[in-house]
């Protein structure tokens, strides 16, 4: 650990400022030793009903799900399936299914393919979620389709690279949101949709199309039978599901409550989810048990945002001292006073505020100050605001009409980050409510520049100490419906770095594997796929045991090798990383067990035709000593279970193709000579070197087909 700053209060920044981002100050960043944990917020912090993601930046879920240890590389924590699991869980604890959901299951169910639409705000995403998983067949993968090829590559690749019919696998559940994030031209990916129906049926896959009103026009006449119109669901039931989903108890007589009427009535899904959270906030807040009807009139008083109310606050109150007090007690709600002292001198610095000339004990003090912004201090930390959901107002109503100080707000933010009187999860808070604005306000690069900042190593060389809040700003990016495209392109550019911080690069295999995967697996494969051409070893370590482990999911692994067959450039740079990511994710028994499946992978055409081109590559520019192992693992595999001997055809077909029968049998030959664990042992092995004997003279037209195998009576 470095010393404390001059004033005691502030850990260093690192050297140097972050690309397009103001000037920080110098020096070293403090950094521990051992691991650091990087929460993931999914399912934790938002509500999930309705045509976008509520985020709530009070309430953090504190589960880790993947770790960075002190060796510097992330090690994955939970398997990400669950993740989308666990989420469509949720959804379904809340989801009331809207007049027409259930026709439009049946159309699904006998079509392939629905085209969902309705007016706004009737959940028509969440519907669609629940269409696609309305068999409830967790073998069925889901995955959602990007609004346009730029998400996934970065750049525009046309219709064919969204609709394509090769990446589907059988049983897929798709889903893709084109209501979210309209396109530009929705008629031209909307033409290739009756095509596409046909390998959906074929492959006896689902897609789920959500379309807003706007964009029915240009649906094709002969797509115009798929289309399904949602009406409102029962509002009043909605918010029952989210508040008990909640934990809040209530009667259905205070549901009655005429309050609650108009909300009922005619506010959108995620506007009624949006109440429920503030009612379970309204209920944690309180000191006190509060009867539902106290609770829900706090909730419906902070629905409305207090917009007015901060704006007439802040007119009345000119007073800069008095602002930046208030600008900081919302910032760092739940922080010790210390805290939000030094915090709001900060400000007044960054802002370049002349000192008071006055001496401080003829200022009124902190209580004094904080109470007149209304302010709540309890046991020593400001807890809030007086009224429920005021500082999430307070900062809105900053950054939205102060645009011309969100670049001194950045830096001010990072100088807070780095007080030292600041817990971990008073951090985390700070950073999440700091990202809500800046994709409130779409600034998107300011939160991107000061991400990658805080990953950067100073000259200490150490771990940088704010790299759990650069997950974590991420992840609430990754999580937001609206905006989540935008840090997945960003993430994708990053991947491609092969100079990107190393600390940084772990972080996104984290969010790769943890956020991306669940929903966008493609994305997260190309990603990761990238960070392995990383010019860090551990980089390209952690990225390749993330892509292993994916790699057990078969749909994953088939999507994985059709990368590796078709993208690996023989006379280029990556060629031998590539290669050695094939042999690591082709372990024998993904391939030959059928996994609950009608047939292994490896009885799939197209998968045994890009084993055979990548084992031939390795076969051709990699030594021996780099595919012996992996050679051993698969004739081992095939002595463990006969069933096996296709894994031989591959190897023997590879070898014709790279000219190196003779390499292989000379392996195989070492293998069988090898050390046995008993005579039982030896047989095995001797009989599996005898068949590889046999398919190679096969191969070569020495052996007819249908001869016994006399002629490999001996290995000597």
């Amino acid at each position: 650990m470095v010393g404390p700053a001059a004033d005691g209060t502030s850990a260093p920044a690192p050297t140097g400022p972050p690309p397009a981002a103001p000037a920080f100050d110098g020096g070293q960043e403090v950094a521990g030793d051992g691991a650091t944990l990087i929460g993931h917020n999914h399912g934790g912090t938002h509500q999930i009903y309705g045509d976008e993601v509520h985020h709530h930046a009070e309430l953090i879920n504190n589960g880790t799900l993947f770790v960075t240890s002190s060796d510097g590389r992330v090690r994955i924590s939970r398997d990400p399936r669950h993740i989308s699991r666990d989420h469509l869980r949720q959804l379904a604890d809340r989801f009331v299914p809207p007049p027409n959901h259930a026709w439009a299951a049946d159309q699904l169910a006998v079509k392939s393919m629905v085209l969902l639409t309705g007016p706004a705000g009737v959940g028509r995403r969440s519907a669609a979620q629940m269409l696609l998983h309305h068999d409830d067949d967790e073998r069925a993968r889901y995955r959602e389709l990007p609004a346009s090829s730029s998400e996934s590559e970065g750049a525009a690749l046309g219709l064919k690279a969204i609709l394509d019919p090769e990446a589907v696998q059988p049983g897929e559940r798709l889903l893709w949101d084109l209501a979210s994030r309209p396109p530009e031209d929705p008629a031209e990916l909307l033409s290739g949709l009756d095509s596409f129906r046909t390998e959906l049926r074929d492959r006896q896959a689902r897609l789920v199309v959500v379309l807003n009103e706007d964009q029915l026009s240009q649906v094709r006449d002969e797509s115009r039978p798929l289309l399904v119109t949602l009406g409102r669901p029962d509002a009043r039931a909605v918010l029952a599901n989210h508040l008990r989903a909640d934990g809040i108890a209530f009667s259905n007589a205070e549901l009655d409550d005429p309050r609650l009427s108009s909300h009922v009535k005619s506010d959108p899904m995620r506007q009624l989810a949006k109440l429920a959270q503030l009612v379970r906030d309204a209920q944690h807040r309180a000191s006190a048990d509060l009867p539902f009807g106290k609770l829900l009139g706090q909730a419906l008083e902070a629905l409305d945002g207090h917009g007015d109310d901060v704006a007439q606050q802040v007119r009345r109150n000119p007073s800069a001292h008095f602002r930046a007090l208030l600008l900081t007690a919302a910032l760092l709600e739940g922080a010790r006073l210390e805290s939000v002292h030094h915090a709001a001198a900060g400000l007044l610095t960054k802002l370049r505020y002349p000192p008071q000339e006055t001496h401080v004990l003829e200022r009124a003090d902190l209580a004094e100050r904080l109470a007149a912004v209304k302010a709540v201090v309890r046991d020593g930390r400001v807890t809030g605001f007086s009224t429920l959901a005021y500082g999430s107002a307070v900062l809105t109503h900053f950054w939205r009409y102060f645009p011309e100080l969100r670049r001194e707000f950045r830096a001010w933010v990072d100088a807070t980050m780095r007080l030292r009187s600041l817990t971990g999860r008073d951090r985390d808070l700070v950073v999440t409510r700091f990202a809500e604005q800046c994709i409130r306000t779409e600034d998107w690069e300011g939160l991107f520049s000061l991400v990658r900042y805080w990953a950067h190593r100073g000259e200490s060389g150490r771990p940088p100490f704010l790299l759990p809040q650069v997950g974590r700003a991420l992840d609430h990016g990754l999580a937001d419906q609206r905006a989540g495209w935008r840090f997945r392109q960003k993430i994708y550019h990053w991947s491609r770095d092969r100079e990107l911080p190393k600390d940084l690069a772990q972080v996104l295999i984290g969010l790769c594997v943890e956020a991306i995967v669940p929903d966008h697996p493609d994305q997260a494969l190309v990603r990761l796929h990238h960070l392995t051409r990383h010019q860090e070893d551990n980089v390209v370590a952690s990225a390749s045991d993330a892509l292993d482990a994916l790699a057990e999911d078969h749909r994953f692994l088939r999507r994985l090798l059709d990368r590796l067959a078709t993208r690996m450039d023989t006379s280029g740079p990556h060629l031998h990383g590539d290669l050695r990511l094939f042999l690591q994710v082709t372990a024998p028994d993904r391939l030959t067990d059928p996994r609950g499946r009608a047939r292994p992978l490896l009885a799939e055409t197209q998968v045994r035709r890009h084993l055979v081109h990548c084992w031939a590559l390795v076969l051709s520019h990699e030594p021996e000593s780099g595919w012996e192992p992996s050679v051993s693992d698969w004739l081992a595999a095939v002595a463990e279970d006969t069933r096996r001997e296709p894994l031989l055809t591959v190897l023997v077909d590879a070898a014709i193709n790279a000219k190196a029968l003779n390499p292989l049998y000379l392996t195989a030959r070492r293998w069988a000579l090898g050390r046995a664990v008993n005579a039982q042992d030896t047989a095995q092995r001797t009989h599996v070197a005898r068949a590889l004997h046999h398919h190679i003279n096969r191969a070569q037209g020495l052996c007819p087909l249908g001869a016994d195998r006399r002629a490999e009576e001996t290995l000597a």
